[in-house]
Order: C-alpha cells, then structure tokens, then sequence
C-alpha cells in the first residue's frame, strides 16, 4: 500500500478531491503562463513599434533642421564670409599688417564654421543615436517579455509537477 493509498485510507474521498482540485490549478496555472507569454509578445512588439516610430520621427525632425540651416548657410553664407574678409582686410589695412595672423585666423574659423552649418555630420549624428537609443529600448523590452515568460512558465511547470508528483 503506498502513501497515497495510507492517504486516501484515512481521509476518503477528500484526498482525491485535493487531487482533483490541484490538477485543476496546474492546468489553470499552465493556462495562465501560456497567456502571460503570449500578452509579453504583444507587448514586446509594440515597444519596438513604438521605439521605431520615434527614431523615425526624431530622424525626421533632425533631418528637417538641418535642412532648414542648411539653406540658409547655403544660400547668405558666401556673405557671411564676404562680409567677415571684408572686415578683416580693413584690420590689416588699418594696422600696416601687423594683425594678419589673427586676421587670417578669423577669416579661416568664418569659413569653417559656415562649412560645418552647410555638412551633414550633425544631423547624421544625431539621427544616429537616436536610432541607437531605440534599438536599446527595443531589446530592452524583448528581455523583459523573455523573462515574464520564462517566469510565467517555470511556475506553472512547478506547479504541474507538484501536481503529478503526488498522483
């Protein structure tokens, strides 16, 4: 006679409703982790959705300044550096020559800061990291959904096993 036997011996019928019952909640439990795994999915796609979404749309808005400076360095900055070699031929002018380095070296910094507001660097950059980011949050969820699952799944594979241990 086993211990179940010993058990349902002393107790009846109320052993085996236990039984019973404890199948049920496995069965329950085991219903639950499918679903909490499931929803994770879900929930895990539309962060990605949702991280994708904003790079595009934080790309696009960065795309869209540096567009906008662009045009106007392209279109006033030969005046800008006119203006500035203007100014700094009247310096050396005025001073017999004796400022030409400083001269020179602003005519230089004038060009390469209107250069730099006419390049793509900042705006790739930026766009850059934000991509970055999103691919952070992405995987990030995806984790998070793979550990609610793996969680979900181990209890209820506890739970069933308890379960069918004592039958």
């Amino acid at each position: 006679m086993g211990l179940f036997d010993s058990v349902k011996g002393l107790f009846g019928d109320t052993a085996e409703k236990a039984t019973e019952a404890a199948s049920k909640v496995a069965a329950s439990a085991s219903t639950a982790a499918e679903k909490a795994k499931s929803s994770t999915a879900g929930l895990t796609e539309q962060a990605k959705a949702a991280a994708s979404t904003a790079a595009v749309t934080a790309a696009g808005v960065a795309g869209q300044a540096k567009e906008a400076v662009a045009g106007v360095a392209d279109q006033h900055g030969e005046k800008v550096t006119g203006a500035m070699s203007s100014a700094t031929a009247f310096v050396s002018d005025k001073t017999g020559g004796k400022l030409d380095p400083v001269t020179g070296k602003v005519d230089q910094l004038t060009g390469k800061a209107v250069g730099a507001l006419q390049s793509d660097t900042p705006a790739e950059a930026a766009a850059a990291k934000v991509q970055d980011a999103a691919d952070v949050v992405a995987d990030t969820a995806q984790q998070a959904a793979d550990m609610a699952a793996e969680g979900a799944q181990s209890v209820a594979d506890t739970v069933a096993g308890a379960v069918d241990g004592e039958s």
